[in-house]
């Protein structure tokens, strides 16, 4: 739990009190729009597969950034192909959503399992580099083949 300090806990509630509205804005919003995905369930899905792309595609490009600016890190090919998986996921959903949104399923399965691999040989050229945290990376891969096994 935040501990506030005197200053905080004198100062934040009249914050609070004063732009109550905008809270109030903001839950009406998205209420707004929690009726509106239910209402038009199509349109919702093909919003959430772009959107999910363009976090994909962001990702990756971080991916590629990370590697290129570590050049020297164990598992460089790995991390790349990581991050080529991504960006092609990412792609495939904002390039097309709305073939995106109905075949959404399966290409977030497919990324799982790809994901999940890529994590396994991901950990396994770090064992020696990392003793004991490539156990981690292990976990990591076997919940994204679980997330995988589950979405199909």
């Amino acid at each position: 739990m935040v501990q506030l300090d005197r200053i905080e806990r004198a100062v934040l509630p009249a914050q609070i009190g004063h732009h109550w509205w905008s809270y109030f804005a903001e839950g009406v919003l998205l209420l707004l729009l929690d009726i509106a995905a239910i209402v038009v369930p199509i349109i919702a899905s093909v919003a959430f597969a772009f959107v999910l792309g363009i976090i994909l595609l962001v990702a990756g490009g971080a991916g590629i950034i990370s590697a290129v600016v570590h050049p020297k890190q164990p598992g460089l090919v790995w991390s790349l192909i990581s991050a080529a998986i991504t960006i092609i996921a990412g792609l495939l959903l904002a390039g097309l959503p709305l073939r995106g949104a109905l075949s959404l399923t399966f290409v977030l399965a497919v990324y799982l399992f790809a994901e999940g691999i890529a994590s396994f040989a991901y950990a396994w050229s770090h064992r020696d580099h990392l003793p004991h945290g490539w156990g981690w990376m292990i976990l990591n891969g076997v919940v994204d083949i679980i997330m995988g096994a589950v979405v199909v």
